[in-house]
């Protein structure tokens, strides 16, 4: 379910989707990017809800559970804010 493809550097893993709130984030990103890279995450009018900056590679939570159920997009953007990766989650 990406939606751009993923330079070979960057690695997105959400899970579990669907999900009823609670999404959990696996990332790998450049080991050179001292700013790491920022997440926003989008409803499906394209209105940002959240926006979490200065990810590295790691385990993040994160936590729709107040939002409506519906389609939520995941766009990663590099320390230039280019978007590097994207992924769909369906809230239950």
């Amino acid at each position: 379910q990406t939606g751009l493809e993923l330079p070979d550097y960057v690695r997105m893993l959400l899970y579990p989707n669907p999900s009823d709130g609670i999404v959990n984030l696996q990332l790998n990103t450049p080991e050179d990017s001292p700013n790491g890279c920022q997440l926003r995450i989008l409803d499906t009018f394209g209105r940002e809800l959240r926006r979490m900056d200065r990810l590295h590679t790691g385990s993040y939570t994160v936590d729709l559970s107040g939002h409506p159920a519906g389609l939520y997009y995941f766009v990663l953007f590099d320390s230039g804010h280019t978007p590097v990766a994207s992924q769909r989650v369906l809230l239950r």
